[in-house]
């Protein structure tokens, strides 16, 4: 296993703890407000798909569909460039952990892919499913290093049909591939959203200097004073993961404008519950 993957799993293992502990001790992080009336309903947004369904795996058609059939607004999907230049649909380099395959994206082509692991989509096969009918929130894998002027073009052709802010955002760990997107491609200002872990603080004050559309931060990290900040700067701010009703529903009364979640499946119907005592 690749050293990123290693971190993302780490990563995964850490916000699962913390919803964990935000559910069961959801008293001691309960925010004591109501969501302002001049808020629109917080939106949800399925990450990687509805793929804590059974059957479903992550950042396929069949869990991405499942997702806007469960009444999310938008879904986060990750892109990868193989080694033909085919923008592809999943998280890791490898095929390791999702289909069991020792191979890397970077090192074969579409043909190979399909030979073994057909159900891992193209960026064209998913737009074309989903484009217009749910808000595609789509994370570009790698560092700058690895997005060259063909790949952002080719992202751009395929993007084409579709309004950037209103039908898509590009999210990014890396502020230097979201700065290098901006440069050349200014019209995708505002359509930028960068993701910040454990550094939010620098990573917020790139995505202000930038004027980019939003900040994204897991719900424990992201205090009320940076979204209000962003607020009054006409920007958004998302969370994740909110993967319990508990840890859910704290967020929406946050005047968050994003929820990411590995729940989608269930998530919609949390809103119902929004306005009970839990």
């Amino acid at each position: 296993m690749a050293r990123d993957e290693i971190v993302d799993l780490l990563s995964q293992t850490g916000m699962t703890a913390a919803d964990w502990i935000g559910r069961l001790y959801w008293r001691h992080f309960k925010i004591r407000k109501q969501r302002s009336p001049h808020m629109p309903p917080v939106k949800i947004i399925a990450h990687r798909g509805a793929w804590k369904l059974s059957g479903h795996i992550e950042n396929t058609l069949p869990a991405l569909l499942a997702a806007t059939k469960a009444g999310c607004w938008g879904v986060e999907f990750d892109v990868r460039a193989l080694k033909d230049g085919t923008l592809v649909v999943h998280h890791d380099d490898s095929l390791v952990r999702t289909f069991g395959r020792e191979l890397r994206l970077s090192q074969i082509s579409l043909s190979h892919l399909r030979h073994e692991a057909p159900l891992i989509p193209t960026l064209t096969e998913v737009i074309q499913a989903l484009g217009g009918q749910a808000h595609l929130m789509i994370e570009l894998k790698g560092s700058s290093n690895d997005w060259e002027q063909a790949q952002l073009t080719q992202l751009q052709t395929q993007l084409s049909g579709l309004t950037c802010g209103r039908d898509f955002h590009l999210m990014s760990l890396d502020t230097k591939l979201l700065q290098f997107i901006t440069e050349q491609v200014p019209e995708y200002r505002m359509g930028i959203v960068c993701i910040a872990t454990t550094e939010i603080q620098s990573v917020s004050e790139v995505a202000q200097r930038e004027k980019w559309a939003a900040l994204t931060a897991h719900w424990l990290l992201l205090p009320q004073t940076t979204i209000d900040s962003y607020h009054k700067r006409n920007q958004l701010c998302g969370t994740g993961y909110a993967d319990s009703k508990e840890v859910f529903l704290r967020e929406c009364a946050r005047d968050i404008d994003w929820i990411f979640t590995n729940h989608g499946h269930v998530a919609p119907t949390w809103l119902e519950a929004k306005s009970r005592p839990l």
